[in-house]
């Protein structure tokens, strides 16, 4: 498998892709996905994970609100995929 996405309602809650075949587009692939067959769609981010935060803003989502993760206790982003795709 070289990427897999979960998606609840309208929230993703998990997208993983294989190391070896990051950067290829199969992630923002898996977000157009989502993207086309849910509005809004939205994925939850720790605040300090710097790359994913910006992957998911290169794939066109926007903050949509800070919280504190219940158990751990650290800030988390929850962000929000704009309707239209990003510009190139």
């Amino acid at each position: 498998m070289v990427a897999f996405m979960s998606i609840i309602d309208d929230l993703i809650g998990g997208l993983f892709t294989h190391p070896d075949h990051q950067g290829k587009g199969y992630g923002c692939a898996l977000i157009e996905y989502a993207r086309l067959h849910h509005d809004p769609v939205f994925v939850e981010v720790f605040e300090a994970n710097d790359k994913a935060i910006g992957f998911y803003r290169s794939c066109g989502f926007v903050e949509h609100e800070a919280r504190l993760d219940e158990e751990s206790g650290l800030p988390r982003l929850v962000l929000r995929l704009a309707k239209a795709p990003p510009s190139p």
